[in-house]
């Protein structure tokens, strides 16, 4: 009867014990000793009334020891979320004007009368005097209407003289001797020495080694020419007469109204500078000089030759050129080129002194 007892209050303690872990509020965690487990009153038997022996008090177990059931995290409160706001749509496209309607080309296309001759353009005007007067053009002699008029005529008339006289003649060599023999009677350097020799030229290679040559000695002779010109001016007018002459030309003017008189401006056709030099100069002229100067140009020419200042000048220019030709022959070498003592040799002033029209 008493070990039945025992068991019944064992089993009862164990099923509180199951209850208390499974329902029961969990003790705190800094608890140090979790509270005595109440025992249950021991139930009197129905029999006689004796007096039990109180059964051991059964060893407690610490709940700290007892396994703990999984404590499930406190969950926040889910914050409220704001919409991520969708981009802005599009602005529609701007609505493309209608493709015009094209105009069809008329059909068919206009056609051409072919029995209609093209428009030529007017011959040139061959030289008065042929092809001895192109032999006779030089820039220090012939007036320039003289160039405008005729040079694309003697241009032609020299290129197929050349051509057809010396083409074939032999070799390259050969060719070029041909070519300044027909060329030696022309005035001018540039057409004595110039491209027209290579003309003569049958074979490419050659032809355009001699192309080169040639425009290599062009430029020399320019050069020169650019170097020798000045000197021989400035050293021609510092001669006693002709500045006597030049006041006599500056009396005239002024007989004849003018004032003042500038006497830079005057004879400016008698220069021939390096383009740089002359691009200076006209650079430096006020716009009220290059107008007297325009202004006094007939005037002066008019004056000259009554004062006798060109007469007075082709003679210092043939002094000064003589001299460099005994003297200085490499600076002089241009003006022989171009045959300025023989210009200013011939009878009357030399042309390149005056006011050509």
């Amino acid at each position: 009867m008493l070990l039945r007892r025992r068991m019944v209050i064992t089993l009862a303690a164990l099923v509180l014990l199951i209850v208390a872990i499974a329902c029961g509020p969990v003790a705190p965690e800094d608890a140090l000793t979790p509270a005595a487990i109440q025992q249950p009153a021991p139930i009197p038997d129905s029999g006689a009334a004796e007096t039990l022996t109180p059964a051991p008090k059964p060893t407690e177990t610490p709940t700290a020891l007892l396994p703990q059931p999984t404590k499930l995290p406190t969950l926040l409160p889910k914050p409220t979320e704001t919409p991520t706001p969708l981009p802005p749509k599009p602005a529609p496209l701007p609505t493309l004007p209608p493709k015009p309607t094209e105009t069809p080309l008329p059909t068919p296309f206009p056609t051409r009368d072919l029995r209609t001759p093209a428009p030529t353009l007017a011959p040139d005007l061959p030289h008065p005097e042929g092809l001895a007067g192109c032999f006779e053009m030089s820039i220090f002699v012939s007036a320039p209407t003289e160039y405008s008029d005729y040079m694309s005529w003697c241009d032609e008339q020299i290129s197929v003289l050349v051509r057809a006289n010396c083409q074939g003649s032999g070799d390259w060599a050969d060719e070029v001797n041909c070519a300044d023999r027909e060329l030696e009677n022309a005035r001018s350097y540039f057409i004595r020495s110039g491209f027209y020799r290579c003309f003569a030229i049958t074979e490419s290679d050659a032809r355009e080694r001699c192309g080169a040559e040639v425009g290599g000695l062009l430029n020399d002779q320019f050069y020169g020419l650019w170097d020798a010109w000045p000197k021989v001016r400035h050293a021609a007018n510092r001669a006693p007469a002709v500045v006597s002459a030049l006041g006599d030309v500056v009396a005239c003017l002024e007989a004849l109204g003018y004032e003042q008189v500038d006497t830079g401006l005057l004879f400016q056709w008698q220069r021939f500078d390096n383009p740089d030099t002359f691009d200076q100069r006209e650079e430096d002229y006020t716009p009220e000089q290059k107008a007297a100067r325009s202004e006094l140009a007939e005037p002066a020419d008019q004056c000259a030759r009554q004062a006798g200042y060109y007469a007075a000048q082709d003679s210092a220019w043939t002094a000064e050129v003589e001299r460099l030709y005994q003297e200085e022959p490499e600076t002089a070498q241009p003006l022989r080129n171009e045959g300025i003592l023989e210009i200013l040799q011939a009878p009357g002033v030399a042309p390149f002194l005056t006011l050509r029209q």
